[in-house]
């Protein structure tokens, strides 16, 4: 893969709700996404309704060695079923998601000085991923799944209005401006 490769995230109907691409990785997304137009006091899902990522250009997004350390970058590897591979997305009544990894509370971040997407602490903790409006999640650990085309979604930083684009299997992710042409946005 070249490093024009950018993040997608494609859905489709799963067990679990909705399950989406992003950075090249399947993410599972609450089944409020539907419930959330028609009642958006509705809690989102807990953090057991997890999901390996995979990608359009057959990767998953991946938290390299399943180092939950805050500022860990977060990259695209083959996938294999690991604990470094297992994503939830919350959705939120604003249209917004957050990504969590594993079991920690650790949401997908963007550093919003140099645009690097890494793993962090949310400030508001359970209660603020829980919290059906997002509520004291800051804007640089929301996302919008945004269309991309075919079936495919992008993930959007609010903060940045920037995209997770995947640099293919076994690099580290990054941002760039949203392209929802390239095929591995």
């Amino acid at each position: 893969m070249t490093s024009t490769t950018m993040t997608t995230i494609r859905s489709f109907a799963a067990g679990l709700g909705v399950a989406v691409a992003v950075a090249g990785a399947a993410l599972a997304t609450a089944p409020t996404a539907g419930a959330a137009a028609t009642d958006c006091g509705q809690l989102p899902p807990p953090m057991h309704a997890t999901t390996e990522a995979t990608t359009y250009r057959g990767g998953a997004l991946d938290l390299p060695s399943n180092n939950d350390a805050n500022g860990q970058r977060v990259g695209t590897w083959t996938p294999n079923g690991s604990a470094a591979q297992t994503w939830a997305v919350w959705s939120y009544c604003d249209g917004t998601s957050a990504i969590g990894h594993g079991g920690w509370g650790k949401v997908l971040d963007v550093d919003r000085a140099t645009g690097v997407p890494q793993i962090w602490d949310t400030p508001g903790g359970w209660a603020a991923l829980n919290d059906p409006y997002g509520s004291g999640i800051p804007t640089n650990q929301k996302w919008r799944l945004t269309d991309g085309g075919n079936g495919w979604r992008m993930a959007k930083n609010v903060a940045t209005d920037q995209c997770l684009k995947s640099n293919g299997v076994g690099y580290l992710n990054s941002t760039a401006p949203c392209d929802p042409n390239d095929a591995g946005q």
